[in-house]
This record gives C-alpha cells, structure tokens and sequence, in this order.
C-alpha cells in the first residue's frame, strides 16, 4: 500500500479510545522513560489507557526515540490530527511518492462559493486594517470595535428574543480555539465532555489535546444517523453518573455537524433543562447560525428559522461561533465565545492572550459586519441561496447514483452519506464497525476521493457506513464527479 494511502487511512479512520476508558491521568514529568502507554494499530500512535499491552512496531521505534523528551501531553498529540491537516498531509505524501491521482477532497467543510462577493470587499478594506492592526490589541478579549460589531450582528441576524452585549463577547483564535478555553475554565482535566453522536470529528482533539478532558460519544438507538433522544442523553448521563464519571459539560452543535439538521426551539429548551436537572454545563456550537437554507422548491425569501440557545437560555449555556464558515473565513482563524457568565469572561481575558486572532483580522472582520447593507442585502442571501443549490445539485446527483444520506440537510456545508442499505447495516456490530468504515475510506481513497468516516471519528461505533461528504468545497460539476467516483468505489 503506498505510504500516502496509510497516512490518509490512518489519518481518517484511527483508533478511538474505548467507550468506557478512564480519563487521561494527570501529565507526568518527562524522563528518560516513556510517559505513557501506547497501542500501534494500523501505523498510527494512539493512547491505550486500558491497554497493558505496549505494541511499537519497528516502523514506529524511530518516533519513541525522537519522543522520549515529550511530556505526555506531548505524545497523546500526536494522535489528534485533525480532519484537514490530515488530508492535506496524506495527499502531500501521495504526490511525492508518485502515487496521487487527482484527488477530490470532499472532507472539509469549507466554503469556497463566495469568493466572487468576498474577494472584491476585503480589497476595500485590507490596506486600512493592515495599517492598523500593526500593534497590540486593546484587549484580550478582542477589539472593542469587533467585540460590539459581533454582539450587534449576532442580536439582529439570529437572535429573535435577546440581545448580546459586547461585554458578552470574547475573540479567540478559531472555534477551536474557543472551546479549548472554555473547557479549561469549566472543567478540571480528566472531565467527561459529552457530546451527541455523530460529532464533528475534530471534537476529540478539541476536547482532549489541551484541556485534557474526556469526550464520550452518545449514539441514539432510533435510527442510523440520528442523535439520541433528550431521553437517551438522561439515561447516558445517569449511567455515567452511577460510575462515578458524571459528565461536566454537554457539547452541541446546532446546526448539527455532521447531519446539517437543525434543532427546534422545544428541543433546545429540552437540552436546556436537562443540564439544569444535572448540573451540566452547555456549550453549543453555533457556527452554522447564517448559512441555513429551506428546501429547494421554497421560496427563497422563506429561509429555514435557526434558534439560538441563547433565546432559550442564558443559565450556564455558552456559545461558540467564528468567522469561518457564515463569512468564509476559514484562513483567518478567527472565532468567539458568546456567554453571559461575567466571570467566565474574566478569565477568558486572562487565556485568551494563547489564543489571540490578529489585529489586522479582526479589523477586518469588524468592517465587514459593520457594513449592514453589504452584511443583510448581499452576503447573507447568496450565502444562502448559493448553499442551497449546492445541496440541490450534489442531492441530484446522489439520487442519480442511487447513494442515500441519513438525513436531508437544511444548513451547513455537508450531508452524511449512509453507505450501507439496511439489510446490510443489520448484520453489523459495533465491533468491526471502525474497520468496515476504515475499508470502505480505502476503497475511497483509491478511487480518487476523500471523505470523513463515521466510525471512529464522528463517534458512529454502532453504524457502520455513515461518512460526512462536504458538497460547498468544490464547484458543482467537481463534487458530482467526486459522487461518481464514491459510487464506483462502494458499488
């Protein structure tokens, strides 16, 4: 198998930790010794916390040697690459062996459809942010300017019932960024995180790779690809909290990636009170809030209604949003957190300083939410309607090739693909689901395209055949080739 294949195989389909691990023991100081135990599978490094087994393969001896001076924080990254830096680095390995086809990557949620209406603004803008974005910012916390442009935008463009203020605002460096800080202000490390399943597939190493809390996926019993239930959430955490592991914080994302489905009010009033009954704190990852779109045949005036846990709540509920995906700034790195807790901001003034985006950005962000004509006029109904007809064509030619999705997206940049018919998932078990998936991605792979797989990195450990393809990468005509290839790939 060639060397970028494995790296890609392994980058999108490695081991997830069991379901029932411990949570990470606290850092040890480095020594001569190895710092922690770890498993080799499939030519990757993983943490095995329950596994007293220490398998490294002679192709791995080189990395212990080069590791024996990290701290085990240090080694438990080097198995939390992330989705993008994965596949970049896989394709990289590819073409210098010689090995690369041309590659489709529909693995990453980006949105590259806007380019003809951002481009043009930011030229306006750039020399005057540059010009002043060459020193400090005044606050930590982010530009004064900035923080108020992005309460303000926030209350008109989604909020229906409450407003933020800036006071309420903290600028970080991406949505990552965001809930690493936030996990570190409200948790103590080795702390559950509980989080819906199927995830996004980078939560594990937001939730593990600094703040070293414990991510535990919940799966719903109703269907493939549905999360669970409120109920089945309560029945999760009770269990939980019968091991003596009761989770900290509940991590959701709404719109939800990797589905694009997007939560009702009486749902989120439902989350809401269940974290009230368990003393759980919520975060909700909101960074999909604008690009949300109805079906195809509606009107487009009529746009899908987005709820924020913020209409629905403000005790103990924190969100998380960022400049990437609403206005296509994913170079950027710029995220926020929006919260009503004055002393959680206090201390996300005081950590933020690790995680700070740049001045220039952040003015240039400000100036692009301050221009409300440009914001509510132009941007946000392309940024909708070209979403939506980039649903529109890729379900097109999903039907064409007979591929199904677990559910029928109404936001985000993504769907997920259900790769397996029923008859066929019922055989299945959550024993050989990661390497069903892991085969299925080779087959992929092999045939020119990339996709995010569920199991194990969406938390899909039940149902195997879930992947998350992303549809507003590509132009149309290269994502419906990348469905063709899937097809013959999985045919």
């Amino acid at each position: 198998m060639a060397c970028g294949l494995k790296s890609a195989i392994r980058a999108c389909a490695s081991e997830a930790p069991s379901r029932d691990a411990r949570p990470p023991s606290p850092p040890q100081r480095a020594t001569g010794r190895w710092p922690c135990r770890l498993t080799h599978k499939g030519g990757s490094m993983m943490r095995g916390h329950n596994n007293k087994r220490l398998a490294l393969s002679a192709c791995c001896c080189c990395v212990v040697r080069r590791a024996m001076s990290l701290s085990s924080r240090g080694v438990d990254a080097l198995g939390l690459t992330g989705t993008a830096t994965a596949t970049r680095r896989a394709m990289a390995e590819a073409r210098a062996a010689g090995t690369a086809p041309e590659w489709i990557s529909l693995a990453i949620a980006e949105n590259r459809l806007m380019g003809d209406i951002l481009e043009p603004k930011l030229r306006s803008v750039a020399a005057d942010c540059f010009l002043k974005g060459v020193h400090y910012a005044e606050s930590w916390l982010g530009q004064p300017g900035l923080r108020s442009a992005l309460a303000e935008a926030y209350s008109d463009l989604v909020l229906q019932e409450t407003r933020l203020e800036a006071r309420d605002v903290a600028v970080t460096a991406s949505a990552t960024s965001a809930i690493d800080l936030l996990l570190f202000a409200l948790c103590e490390e080795g702390d559950v995180v509980m989080t819906p399943a199927p995830y996004y597939g980078s939560y594990r190493r937001d939730v593990e790779g600094r703040a070293r809390c414990r991510l535990v996926g919940v799966e719903g019993f109703s269907r493939r690809g549905a999360t669970p239930t409120v109920a089945e959430l309560e029945e999760a955490m009770m269990s939980m909290a019968m091991r003596h592991t009761p989770p900290k914080v509940l991590l959701v994302s709404n719109p939800q990636n990797p589905l694009g489905t997007v939560a009702s009010r009486e749902e989120l009033r439902e989350v809401a009170s269940l974290c009230e009954r368990h003393d759980v704190e919520l975060i909700v990852d909101e960074v999909f809030a604008l690009s949300v779109f109805d079906d195809a045949d509606a009107d487009a005036s009529e746009d899908f209604e987005f709820t924020s846990i913020l209409d629905v709540t403000d005790k103990r509920a924190h969100v998380v949003y960022s400049a990437s995906k609403d206005l296509a700034l994913s170079g950027f790195r710029l995220g926020c957190v929006f919260s009503r807790n004055e002393e959680l901001v206090k201390v996300l003034e005081a950590t933020s300083v690790f995680a700070n985006a740049g001045v220039p950005c952040q003015l240039a962000v400000q100036a692009l939410l301050e221009d409300r004509r440009w914001l509510e006029d132009l941007w946000v109904p392309q940024l909708r309607s070209r979403l939506r007809g980039a649903w529109t064509s890729a379900q097109a030619e999903l039907d064409k090739r007979g591929l199904k999705v677990a559910q029928t997206p109404r936001a985000g940049h993504f769907c997920l693909l259900d790769l397996y018919d029923d008859e066929e998932s019922s055989k299945q078990n959550d024993t050989n689901a990661p390497s069903l998936d892991a085969d299925l991605a080779r087959r992929c792979f092999e045939g020119g395209v990339l996709l995010t797989p569920g199991s194990p990195n969406m938390g899909c450990l039940r149902h195997p055949g879930l992947f998350r393809l992303c549809y507003a990468s590509e132009d149309k005509a290269t994502v419906a080739e990348g469905i063709r290839r899937i097809a013959v790939a999985t045919s």
